[in-house]
């Protein structure tokens, strides 16, 4: 190889390194732009109220963990048969309780809950025990809300338009240590 060639092989060595170098240099500097910042975990107590003529007559409660961003779902209920006609045969329905809960944390104490809840209900209790075509009392929320921490928030109200009974969905949501 000439001393020409070896030279300008050289050249482009040095300047691969020196850019190779810098860039890594660079890299090494950068600040990312929203640090990581650690992850709390939330319990979110719900209770669900009803309430006849004004009186709370029945008040469940339950609880889901989440951890800040994550997302948390309760199921619990039955599949119960609806017969539909002889050619269609039977289809089941899910009655109970369904809640969702997501929970992202904007700033230390600022917490944003999305949350849905079904609850479902046989209108009349005794259909719980017999085949056919239950009716079925409803109640469908979704909402989105900034809870404060540690106090419980009213997150819906529904009144049964059947009735004088009201049912209600109530959050506290509680940072974890």
């Amino acid at each position: 190889m000439n001393r020409k060639k070896l030279v300008t092989l050289a050249a482009v060595v040095t300047l691969f390194a020196a850019a190779l170098l810098l860039s890594l240099t660079a890299r090494a500097e950068e600040t990312p732009a929203h640090p990581e910042r650690p992850r709390s975990s939330f319990r979110l107590d719900y209770k669900i109220y009803e309430l006849d003529g004004g009186k709370r007559v029945n008040e469940r409660s339950y609880t889901l963990v989440v951890n800040e961003g994550g997302s948390g779902n309760l199921r619990i209920g039955s599949r119960v048969p609806i017969v539909l006609s002889e050619e269609k045969g039977v289809q089941y329905q899910d009655v109970g309780l369904r809640i969702s809960s997501r929970l992202s944390e904007r700033t230390p104490g600022d917490v944003v809950l999305e949350a849905d809840v079904d609850v479902s209900t046989f209108a009349i209790p005794e259909q719980a025990e017999t085949k056919g075509t239950p009716i079925l009392r409803t109640l469908s929320e979704g909402m989105s809300t900034r809870p404060p921490l540690g106090k419980p928030v009213l997150l819906g109200s529904v009144d049964d338009v059947n009735s004088k009974k009201r049912t209600e969905v109530e959050v506290t949501v509680t940072r974890l240590k």
